[in-house]
């Protein structure tokens, strides 16, 4: 039966030191808008990444928080603030050319402007919008040129 528990306990130390380097592994450093380098070359929208010059594929989601207000703890008598988060910038890359759809966004997470790509081209529809939400410019693109064109008043 001693056997069987040393096992056991071992077994059990594998499994957390796993975990554990799992979840140093995850941990990786994040790229945000301020470690790329957006070019335009070709007609194609680029990205690298400052620190190497390498292509970059991922996504850039950036949020930023605004105070919305006070907790107070009453057991310990201090406060904390409390945050809401709202996105502020979304952009993809494949392979170092821009894909998907990018969007910006004005305070509290009203969509500014959407962008649709296709390796690297603007291609779909492309919308602004103003600070109150109302659509300004409607666009559509078929790879990296423009089509049609609506403004709105």
């Amino acid at each position: 039966m001693e056997k069987n528990s040393s096992k056991t306990l071992l077994n059990k130390k594998y499994i957390y030191l796993l975990m554990l380097c799992l979840l140093i592994l995850s941990c990786g450093t994040k790229v945000g808008v301020d470690d790329i380098e957006i070019t335009e070359e070709n007609g194609l929208t680029m990205g690298y990444l400052k620190s190497d010059n390498s292509l970059y594929t991922g996504d850039i989601i950036e949020y930023y928080g605004l105070q919305t207000g006070v907790s107070f703890d009453t057991a310990t008598g201090e406060s904390y603030p409390e945050y809401e988060e709202y996105p502020r910038i979304e952009l993809h890359f494949k392979n170092g050319l821009a894909s998907n759809i990018w969007r910006w966004y004005h305070d509290k997470g009203i969509l500014e402007e959407e962008i649709s790509f296709k390796a690297g081209k603007f291609h779909g529809v492309r919308q602004k919008w103003n600070e109150l939400g109302v659509l300004l410019v409607s666009e559509i693109w078929e790879d990296g040129e423009l089509v049609f064109e609506k403004e709105f008043d």
